[in-house]
């Protein structure tokens, strides 16, 4: 909701959830996506193979399900041609891209990395403002119950995934 207030400004713009670094137990984040790819990131073929690695549905979040609605991969291109394909010239680009497209000129993320990572967002962006919040635990269990439980399977296998979820929840509220 945050995001969407902020969103409202005719000159800022944030991008929804891209997950560039989060703790291994978390999810796969994209930079692990995008070593697990491939190694070689300096050759001139680098780039459309990270393009296509990026609006192929790979990386997790629904930003990069929804990419091609989010980012243009042609514009994008522009933005990164000529410059190292590292991960804060790549959450640069995607900042601009999205920004440009939407005619604003302010830039932010959602949840652009795990807070624990949040050293490498003010050494990329010294001036930057970071807002962290947290949530209820309770509103936290309830979001998260539709990934686990959908009543379908037998009373063990919904007891199993129930206990998955109370891991779940007390691993997220206890960072």
């Amino acid at each position: 909701m945050l995001k969407t207030m902020l969103s409202a400004s005719q000159d800022l713009d944030f991008v929804d959830e891209l997950f560039l670094y989060c703790p291994r137990w978390l999810h796969k984040d994209l930079d692990s996506n995008i070593k697990g790819y491939f190694d070689d990131t300096e050759n001139s073929t680098s780039l459309e193979r990270l393009l296509d690695l990026l609006y192929s549905g790979v990386p997790y979040g629904w930003f990069w399900t929804n990419v091609e609605e989010q980012l243009d991969r042609d514009m994008l291109a522009v933005e990164l041609a000529g410059k190292p394909l590292s991960m804060e010239n790549l959450f640069d680009a995607i900042l601009t891209v999205h920004a440009r497209m939407r005619e604003k000129t302010g830039i932010g993320a959602k949840f652009p990395m795990h807070f624990s990572e949040s050293a490498k967002l003010i050494e990329w962006y010294p001036n930057c403002r970071l807002i962290h919040t947290t949530r209820n635990p309770k509103a936290v269990y309830a979001s998260q119950s539709a990934k686990y439980v959908t009543g379908d399977e037998s009373g063990l296998v919904c007891a199993y995934k129930k206990f998955q979820q109370f891991v779940h929840i007390n691993i997220q509220t206890w960072w």
